[in-house]
């Protein structure tokens, strides 16, 4: 879906069409999905700067989720088990360490069963 919008906005700023008269017609036709008009604006800039790319380079680091099926059987057995846990110690409780660290660096690693 992303790629649709980077491709739409690529084509109609080749066509001369500007910024403000994209995010118009990406709100009419997507009033809830459409980009904000920040991505717009970037997509614009970075097309007349030569730097667009049709697919996103995928971004540096964590990904911003990181749940899976075991981690969320891993946090509801931490809480059958101790009801009483707060959420700071079941986060620190699966605690993943960075590289170079130990992953005993937990505060809480004695409550882990």
């Amino acid at each position: 879906e992303n790629r649709d919008f980077r491709v739409y906005v690529y084509a109609r700023v080749q066509l001369g069409i500007t910024a403000t008269e994209i995010i118009s017609e990406l709100n009419q036709v997507f009033p809830d999905s459409s980009p904000s008009r920040r991505t717009i604006y970037q997509l614009v800039h970075d097309i007349g700067e030569g730097q667009f790319l049709f697919e996103k380079d995928p971004q540096p680091g964590r990904p911003r989720s990181v749940a899976t099926q075991e981690k969320v059987a891993e946090v509801r057995s931490l809480i059958e088990a101790n009801p009483r846990l707060s959420c700071t110690e079941v986060a620190a409780c699966l605690y993943v360490p960075r590289a170079g660290q130990s992953p005993t660096g937990s505060p809480y690693s004695a409550l882990i069963p």
